[in-house]
């Protein structure tokens, strides 16, 4: 028999918790046969990692919900925005590096505030994060800000041009002041990537080009956010 009280109706807000909720809690990180031990070796750091990552989507677009009226409603059931978050949980969880999971946050609220700007390329871009150190997303904001790299020689081979690279650049990303190899690395990956132009012949008019591309800078404004 009903006792007269009826079960309050679920919101737009509510569905869009659930989604993020979800995609985070079946993202698998103990095995059915893992020990008890490992088990707790991992479940702790796996447990503050979904909690922050989840707490830092749902306080920003509780940001946005008050900028922006509708998006939480626009949201619901929007297939590309569903995709973004269970991406973006999965590579999330995968990683200690604070600075991925910030730019993994930013790139699902990005997707919230324009689910169809980036739906040609967001799955490719997700796997670019994914795959990309954080040394190497910092040499391609690097590049993208240097559009000169001030030599003064009329004709350069690669070597030279890499040696001076990383001599400028071990200044900004610690990692590459111990390593020429990480430089070599990282730019051969950002060049398979499409998101730097390759070098042919560099020479001293060559090294004052654009070095992103224009698929790199669109890559660039997916992971991060006007107002950071």
């Amino acid at each position: 028999m009903s006792n007269g009280l009826v079960p309050p109706e679920e919101t737009n807000w509510d569905q869009i918790r659930e989604l993020v909720l979800a995609a985070i809690g079946d993202v698998p990180y103990v095995g059915s046969t893992a020990s008890s031990i490992m088990g707790m070796m991992v479940t702790s750091p796996i447990s503050n990692r979904t909690n922050e990552f989840h707490e830092s989507i749902i306080d920003e677009l509780q940001k946005l919900q008050s900028e922006k009226e509708n998006i939480i409603e626009n949201l619901v059931n929007n297939e590309i925005f569903t995709d973004a978050v269970l991406s973006s949980a999965k590579i999330a969880i995968s990683t200690r590096h604070q600075e991925k999971r910030n730019s993994l946050r930013n790139s699902v609220l990005n997707v919230a505030e324009d689910p169809n700007k980036y739906s040609a390329v967001q799955d490719y871009f997700f796997q670019i994060i994914e795959q990309l150190t954080i040394d190497q997303i910092q040499l391609l904001h690097y590049l993208k800000s240097t559009h000169n790299f001030s030599i003064s020689v009329e004709e350069i081979n690669l070597n030279h041009f890499m040696k001076h690279l990383n001599s400028l650049i071990s200044k900004e990303i610690e990692s590459y002041a111990a390593s020429k190899t990480l430089t070599h690395l990282g730019w051969d990956q950002l060049v398979r990537f499409g998101l730097i132009n390759k070098i042919a012949t560099p020479n001293a008019n060559y090294l004052k080009n654009k070095w992103t591309t224009e698929f790199g800078d669109n890559f660039l404004e997916f992971i991060n956010r006007k107002n950071n």
